[in-house]
Parts: C-alpha cells; sequence; structure tokens
C-alpha cells in the first residue's frame, strides 16, 4: 500500500514516470468522474429527510378579544406568542458499489518498482495514489469545479457551475410582518408572516481533465496502453466506492455537525427588543375590541449550515 508513479507512453513512443502534475490531473479527472454519478446524494423532500430537521421561529400576534356590546377592556386581550416551523427537506442516500477487481493484478496501471521492473498497482496502491486525495479535495469548503458532484446551500436559484436540486427551497426565514397589523383591521390574523430569506440546495458541475492515459499489463504478458473509457470505468468505479465504503474517505452530510460549511448559513432571524402594544378599535356599536400586536427589532437567533464531512 503506497503512493506510485505509473508509466505512460510518450508521443515518441517512450516509457515514461508520470510526474506529480500528470498524477494530480489523474486525481482531477477522478473528481470529474465523480460529478458524472456521485454515489452519495442529496434530494428535497417534502417533509422527514434524513438530515436533521431546522426551525423557522417567528412571533405572531395575540389573540384578539371581540365583544358585540362593549369594550373589552385594558388587558383583556391575549399575549403575542412565538411559532416554529419545522423544516426536514433535505434527504441524503448513498449507491451500493462494488469494489473493481484486479484479476490476475494485471488489471491496475504499471509503474517501476526499486528494480526497474514493471509492476500492476495493487488496489490499496490505486487508492493510495489516485482516489483518495481526489476524495479529500471533493469535501473541503470550497464550491468549485474540484467538488464537482458535491452540494452547497444558496439564496439564489441559479449558481455559475452548480445545478439546482429543486426549485423548492430547503428552508425558508420568516418574521411577523409588522406593517400587515393595523388597528382599523382588528380582529387581524394573528400569523402573518413575511418571507425574508428563501435558501436553495445546489449540486456543482465538474470540469472536464485530460490525462495522461497509463500503461496497463495483458495477460499475453505485452503491455499497452489504457483504453481511455476503459480507465474512466476504472477510476469512476473506484471513486464512488470509496466515498461509499472506504473508512475515512466515505461522504456524509449533516447540519451543523462536523466537516466543512457548505455554501452560506440559512438564518432563522426573529425580532428582538420586542415590545407588544393592545390597540382597541370600534368598528360600530355591534364590533368592539382589542388586539396586542408586536413591534421590535430583527436578529438572527439561529444559523445552520450545511456540513459535508469524510468519515
Amino acid at each position: 500500500m503506497a503512493v506510485r508513479n505509473p508509466v505512460y507512453v510518450t508521443s515518441g513512443g517512450q516509457i515514461r514516470e508520470m510526474s506529480t502534475s500528470d498524477v494530480e490531473n489523474v486525481q482531477a479527472r477522478a473528481r470529474y468522474l465523480y460529478s458524472l454519478n456521485p454515489s452519495v446524494t442529496l434530494d428535497y423532500v417534502s417533509d422527514t429527510g434524513s438530515l436533521d430537521a431546522i426551525s423557522d421561529t417567528r412571533y405572531k400576534a395575540g389573540v384578539a378579544n371581540v365583544s358585540a356590546t362593549s369594550d373589552p377592556g385594558a388587558g383583556s386581550s391575549a399575549d403575542p406568542t412565538t411559532t416554529s416551523i419545522s423544516w426536514d427537506k433535505i434527504d441524503q442516500s448513498s449507491a451500493s458499489v462494488s469494489q473493481i477487481t484486479n484479476t490476475d493484478n494485471i488489471s491496475l496501471p504499471l509503474y517501476k518498482d526499486g528494480s526497474n521492473d514493471l509492476r500492476a498497482m495493487t488496489i490499496a496502491d490505486f487508492y493510495d495514489t489516485f482516489v483518495f486525495p481526489a476524495v479529500s479535495t471533493l469535501t473541503v469548503g470550497s464550491t468549485g469545479a474540484q467538488q464537482g458532484g458535491t452540494y452547497f446551500i444558496s439564496t439564489s436559484t441559479s449558481v455559475d457551475g452548480s445545478t439546482l436540486v429543486n426549485a423548492n427551497p430547503v428552508f425558508r426565514d420568516t418574521r411577523i410582518d409588522q406593517d400587515a397589523f393595523t388597528r382599523t383591521g382588528i380582529p387581524e390574523t394573528p400569523d402573518q408572516p413575511e418571507t425574508i430569506t428563501n435558501y436553495y440546495l445546489h449540486r456543482i458541475n465538474g470540469v472536464e481533465t485530460t490525462i495522461e492515459r497509463p500503461m496497463l499489463a495483458l495477460s499475453s504478458g505485452n503491455i499497452q496502453r489504457f483504453g481511455g473509457t476503459n480507465f474512466d470505468n476504472v477510476l469512476q468505479n473506484a471513486i464512488r466506492y470509496a466515498t461509499t465504503n472506504e473508512t475515512g474517505y466515505q461522504i456524509t452530510y449533516n447540519i451543523n455537525g462536523s466537516g466543512n460549511n457548505r455554501g452560506t448559513g440559512m438564518a432563522n432571524t426573529i425580532l428582538t427588543d420586542v415590545t407588544f402594544t393592545e390597540y382597541y378599535y370600534k368598528a360600530n356599536v355591534n364590533s368592539y375590541a382589542r388586539q396586542q400586536f408586536v413591534t421590535g427589532t430583527p436578529s438572527t437567533a439561529d444559523t445552520y449550515f450545511l456540513k459535508i464531512n469524510q468519515v
């Protein structure tokens, strides 16, 4: 189990070891191939997603005290209260992936050993050289093309270099609409919210990388260059398997747990420095009412982050 420098054939027909940048290009291609068919996916669901639920909390006005005969009296109306809306819209799933096979130890790229002989990489070598470094780049906090196939949160429905998972928000921050309540409107509906911010789930698009294709041993004892599709299939299978099965490299997502933040935090804002004010209104001789409204200053009560982690 080690990092190897596989060999490839130059345009002039010479066998050479891959440089560090050549190996890094293969790692980048592994990430691109992952972006085409990620093994760990997040989806929007209407309810009961597998990630933790998060709450949008807001004030609502008190229930009005209405009388058809006389003023109900000062202090007779109910106090405003808070209400919390649970958002449980993100669901994670992992594909079932079988590990690549290395039939007769000749199915993986060749490298030069200490005696300058050509040997095939073991599966462990292949993972150490190409796959594990690729996964570690997928799970950083950045949301560029090198994190293709992974997810982040944005307040926009359109972000360059990514695909919107669903047009519905995975979280909505609301507050009581202070301007919606009027004295002459009593009795007002207590819960009249306004949307402050919607938050949406996106998946990052990958960018294709051109690579030097390594050499492969044949059962006949000859060697040849890997076919492009063949090598891509091996590389894609390996990174999909690692992200769902290899301890320390399995990708998982959570809310406010371990790992790196992905995208903007989802803010739950609420009014602070709150004042409850009771208003009296007489519409006519058959309608008297008192109701308490809420005024205050917006502030952030909670911030929820989508996290990506390797376990």
